[in-house]
């Protein structure tokens, strides 16, 4: 092992003999954009100073570091997009420190998903570096790849910035390089004294001793040894360590940022994880929004393109695959596949003329094209976020710049041979070929079927003629009809345009192919027939015939996401060995299907892993119109919205299921019916109704409005809707049709009247004897009972009011004194918590939470500060500090009314509450 200093003598590099060439260079381009942005922040620390932050341009910054100018700035633009620093216009460009030029400035905002997936890890990264006096030790786990050290190096940046800028080391070292060498290992830690060992020749400082003031980042730690973590122990607990060969204790102030991919109970010793308070844990990139994923790709394609100094141009299906192959490495392997890529895109571009490099999918790895094959997956998602794109994406050479390059569509046809060509061209094979030849038909089209700018039309008798556009009119009114569905303007002008450029290629007797012909007949025999009498409209203004491939093409017109196979997904998950997958194996015997799939979570099974796997179930079952999670009880019946946040998918969750209600929304689900339908269908369903969560469904308090009837569904549900267009219904207030037996009827009412307010029953048929008002079907369509409705819901929503009813709901169940001081300054807590720490606290919450201050302050009245707390967690509670910080603050005038102190227990639990911790 050697140690080299660079020509100005900043940073020490450690070379060891069986580190490879590139982990070298990596750590020297490390090394040599953290002395960029050092040097910038004092640059800028020096201008703060005199006056004006004004930056500093690459090359006076080159020539003051005595670096290359082009590896200046590129560093400096990864800083940039990084959100380390910011660019100031103007010739030439300058560079500072972010947000230094305003009153504010995220150092984290450069951090994707910092808003989004990351942002817990985020919020709890900035409060263990602001933590006092020197912040708290952090663990970051996570996969590979997932982003643990950039992480680190945010917290870094961050403590710089908190600190006013002042210089502080940052020391990176991999554990994994001396795993099984102690004695290396305490000697780079902690230093050797001279004559400490043989070859031990003159005095060496340890990475504590470079890091003292400062971050030590510890890679990998889970590598380390026992005796590796025992040796640290000193240093977090006292401060103090030992060189070898040194009896002196010296002492250091440095703050540790472990990583670790393995996981942290089974791997790290529990005498070393308890001096380690704060625990950050990294999602894979599997998990986090495709959003997210996207501005990963665009970031690392612009980063190739300021290599190259050349523009890059990407396909749709290439984003597409590199946005939903599985990604095992993560964050990591996404950058070094999009860096094969752009390779093999450089070689096959060298020496052509074009204004940009081109990647096509021939270019991605086999394991990422396997993501362009999979691209049904998550269908909403996806198309929500290329919406706008056409088939090139450029990211530019000089900025974050990406767009979209635009084809025109009257090269429609030329542009798919162009595509099969270069395919062929590139060694794709036939089914690689006829697979993007039909996924670009389908963007093609895609684009008419959502309304497009209406201005467009202004400028379409520019392009098409006059006689044709009314032809083109004529039939849509027909297909309107014919497929009673309304076609927006944007229809209109795809098709004349479309037509138009078909007809000009038949008149040349150039051919019309289309891949999809088939599959479109098929699969869409309604669309189809429809489209073929496209001839009889055209005939008015052409004598041509238009073939039966061109005919598929504009069947395409006419398809939306509904058709096809979409439908509600129906997913079944319990607790034991078989209860899940026996039922959704009865219900799919029963149903001739595989509609219902099971989960069977292990009693034992963590519910991390439960939500990871159940997580990965909904999407790949995903059919485009939501799923319908049925569980048993437990934390099962909370993941219905953290999966939907994962996926992008709609989920819900119903629990107490059994296997009647499996097969009630199997058999809803298999007709087609809607999510929101299939819902209440198996809410009604149910015998006892049990806890069904209707995002949010208070459980006091909640008005209901009945539709009944005898024969179906389908009167109750024209009823409903006529009442939710007629009436004004606050969100507490449901309208639910409901099928019934006139005989069964009163059981089922007064079951729904347990967990509902009954406001009203709206029925075919009269009862003879019910505590609640009946509207017969006849009179529910007159002016004078919809009048009668409205005021019914007006009474009923100006009685319910949670916070007026606290006072007697405490008064009757806590012992503690002036119940009316105490509510006023509870709803100054509520409203406090919302509008200035932002916290979302549900109406059905607010009873509970009212309940369990009261019952705190009684709590501490009564045992004169002699209160045990067993069930409280201090190491989760620190990660949390400052959430209870705020309750204490919240807290502080109830305090001083009933002349108590708010322990951290007590403000910890009321915290876990306010903030859905």
């Amino acid at each position: 092992m050697e140690r080299y200093r660079d020509r100005i003598g900043f940073w020490v590099i450690i070379i060891d003999k069986d580190m490879s060439l590139n982990t070298v260079k990596g750590m020297v381009v490390s090394m040599r954009k953290d002395r960029i942005y050092q040097e910038v922040v004092n640059i800028c620390k020096e201008q703060g100073n005199s006056g004006t932050i004004t930056g500093i341009d690459a090359m006076t910054l080159a020539k003051r570091l005595h670096l290359e100018r082009s590896n200046v700035s590129f560093d400096l633009n990864r800083l940039v997009e990084e959100g380390f620093l910011e660019k100031v216009n103007g010739r030439p460009v300058r560079y500072r420190v972010a947000g230094k030029g305003s009153e504010s400035g995220n150092i984290f905002s450069g951090l994707i998903g910092y808003d989004g997936s990351l942002k817990k890890a985020v919020d709890q990264a900035k409060a263990a570096i602001a933590y006092p006096p020197l912040g708290l030790h952090t663990l970051i786990s996570g996969p590979s790849g997932v982003g643990k050290s950039l992480l680190a190096e945010y917290m870094y940046r961050f403590a710089v910035q908190i600190r006013g800028g002042k210089d502080i080391p940052f020391v990176k070292f991999n554990c994994a390089d001396y795993a099984n060498n102690p004695q290396i290992l305490l000697s780079i830690l902690f230093g050797v004294k001279k004559g400490a060992y043989t070859g031990a020749d003159r005095d060496r400082p340890g990475l504590v001793e470079e890091a003292n003031g400062g971050i030590l980042f510890l890679d990998e730690v889970h590598r380390l040894p026992p005796e590796g973590q025992e040796m640290l122990f000193s240093i977090i607990d006292y401060g103090e360590y030992r060189p070898m060969g040194e009896s002196k204790v010296n002492k250091a102030d440095v703050l540790f940022i472990c990583a670790t991919t393995e996981s942290i109970d089974s791997s790290l010793l529990r005498t070393f994880l308890r001096r380690i308070p704060m625990v950050i844990s990294m999602p894979p990139l599997n998990d986090r929004p495709l959003k997210e994923r996207f501005d990963l790709i665009s970031r690392f394609f612009n980063e190739e393109s300021l290599r190259i100094k050349k523009p890059i141009g990407v396909t749709l299906d290439s984003i597409r695959a590199l946005l939903l192959y599985n990604c095992t490495g993560n964050v990591g392997e996404l950058r070094n596949d999009i860096q094969i890529a752009c390779a093999k895109a450089f070689l096959e571009n060298l020496g052509k003329e074009t204004g940009y490099i081109e990647v096509h999918t021939m270019d991605l790895t086999e394991k990422v094209r396997q993501g362009f094959r999979d691209s049904g997956r998550r269908k909403n998602e996806m198309k929500a976020l290329l919406l706008g794109y056409s088939d090139m994406v450029i990211f530019g050479a000089n900025s974050d710049n990406v767009y979209s390059a635009e084809r025109g569509v009257d090269d429609f046809y030329e542009l798919i041979e162009r595509k099969r060509a270069e395919l062929k061209k590139r060694g794709a094979g036939d089914e690689e070929v006829e697979e993007t030849i039909g996924r670009m038909i389908d963007e093609y089209f895609e684009r008419y079927r959502t309304e497009q700018d209406s201005a467009q039309l202004k400028n379409l008798y520019n392009v098409v003629d006059k006689e044709l556009i009314e032809c083109i009119k004529d039939f849509l009114d027909y297909a309107s009809r014919a497929l009673d569905r309304r076609f927006g303007a944007g229809i209109l002008y795809g098709l004349a345009i479309h037509v138009s450029s078909t007809i000009n290629r038949l008149e040349k007797g150039l051919p019309i192919k289309n891949v999809k012909l088939n599959e479109i007949k098929v699969k869409y025999p309604h669309q189809y027939s429809v489209a073929c009498k496209i001839r009889d409209y055209l005939g008015k203004y052409t004598t041509l015939l238009l073939p039966e491939d061109e005919i598929g093409y504009i069947t395409k017109f006419f398809i939306n996401d509904n058709d096809g196979d979409s439908r509600v997904s129906i997913v079944v998950a319990m607790h034991g060995n078989s209860a899940a997958s026996s039922i959704a194996e009865v219900v799919n015997r029963l149903l001739l299907s595989d509609i219902v799939v099971g989960y069977d979570m292990a009693l034992d099974q963590k519910p991390e892993d439960a939500l990871y796997e159940l997580t990965e179930i909904v999407r790949r079952e995903d059919k485009g119109m939501g799923t319908i999670l049925m569980v048993d009880m437990g934390s099962l019946c909370y993941f219905a919205d953290s999966i939907a946040q994962k996926t992008g998918i709609r989920v819900r969750a119903i629990d107490m299921v059994s296997t009647p209600m499996v097969l009630e929304a199997a058999e809803k689900a298999l007709r087609g019916y809607s999510m929101d339908e299939v819902y209440d269908s198996v809410f009604m369903f149910s015998p006892f109704i049990g806890r069904l969560r209707r995002n949010p469904v208070p459980v006091k308090h909640n008005g209901l409005i009945l539709c009944c009837c005898t024969t179906g569904e389908g009167t109750a549900v024209v009823i409903k809707k006529y009442i939710e267009d007629n009436l004004k219904i606050p969100d507490f207030v449901n309208v639910m049709p409901i099928e019934f037996e006139p005989s069964l009827i009163s059981k089922r009412i007064e079951t729904l009247a347990k967990s509902f307010d009954i406001l009203a029953i709206i029925s075919s048929f009269e009862f003879s004897e019910t505590e609640w008002p009946v509207i017969t079907v006849d009179k529910i369509f007159t002016d004078k009972t919809i009048l009668k409705l409205q005021d019914i819901i007006d009474k009923y929503s100006g009685s319910v009011n949670i916070m007026d009813t606290l006072g007697e709901v405490i008064q009757e169940n806590v012992d503690i004194p002036y119940v009316d001081v105490f509510i006023k300054e509870f709803k100054r807590f509520v409203k406090e918590a919302e509008t200035v720490y932002r916290a979302d606290i549900p109406m059905n919450r607010l009873v509970g939470l009212a309940l369990h201050m009261a019952c705190s302050i009684e709590k501490i009245i009564k045992s004169d500060g002699n209160l045990v707390y067993k069930e409280y967690d201090r190491g989760n509670a620190e990660i949390h500090r400052r959430e209870i910080e705020v309750i204490k603050n919240l807290m502080r005038p109830i305090e001083e009314i009933y002349n108590i102190t708010i322990p951290d227990e007590e403000a910890w639990a009321v915290a876990k509450i306010v903030f859905s911790l």
